[in-house]
């Protein structure tokens, strides 16, 4: 019965120190993850002292992406009314060259009434410049009857003179006369 006992205590102890050499086992597992577990903690603490550090110039990032975000909105309302504009001013455009078109249309037609007109004038002219040619001879004409019967008048006045003569010339000689024209 000792045997057994010793037996007995000889498995519990080979069992507490099997037991022991697992726990130990598992002691130096827990250890060494706790050890590796406190260094990733601790460079994850070293990160976040880092993070912490760059968070505000992260900020200041923030803040001017934001800036820059509201300035791109703005920008990009500006563009839509610009575009907007460019549109108004293409039909603008579109309906100024109609009225050019038809500007040119117009001045085509004035032209060509113009050419008519010219035509028409010059020939007026060529007729106006036969009549006024014509009104010079005939004012010409009528200086040379005008003088002609000035020196009709002057005739007539000169013959009536020498008629006056004759009569008292005739009278004088014959008493009163009567003479006939």
């Amino acid at each position: 019965m000792r045997n057994i006992a010793i037996i007995v205590l000889s498995v519990v102890l080979a069992a507490a120190i099997i037991s022991g050499l697992i726990l130990y086992q598992r002691h130096l597992d827990t250890k060494n993850s706790l050890l590796i577990s406190e260094k990733s903690l601790s460079e994850l603490n070293e990160k976040v002292t880092q993070l912490n550090k760059e968070t505000p110039a992260l900020q200041d990032q923030i803040r001017i992406n934001a800036k820059r975000l509201m300035e791109l909105k703005s920008a990009k309302e500006y563009i839509s009314k610009l575009e907007n504009a460019i549109k108004m001013k293409d039909q603008r455009l579109s309906e100024f060259n109609k009225k050019i078109h038809t500007s040119e249309k117009d001045v085509e037609e004035e032209r060509k009434a113009n050419e008519a007109l010219r035509a028409e004038l010059s020939s007026k002219d060529s007729i106006m410049t036969d009549l006024q040619e014509k009104l010079q001879g005939s004012q010409s004409h009528i200086r040379y009857l005008e003088e002609e019967v000035a020196k009709g008048h002057n005739k007539i006045q000169e013959f009536q003179g020498q008629l006056i003569d004759v009569k008292v010339f005739s009278r004088d000689q014959r008493g009163p006369a009567k003479i006939h024209i």
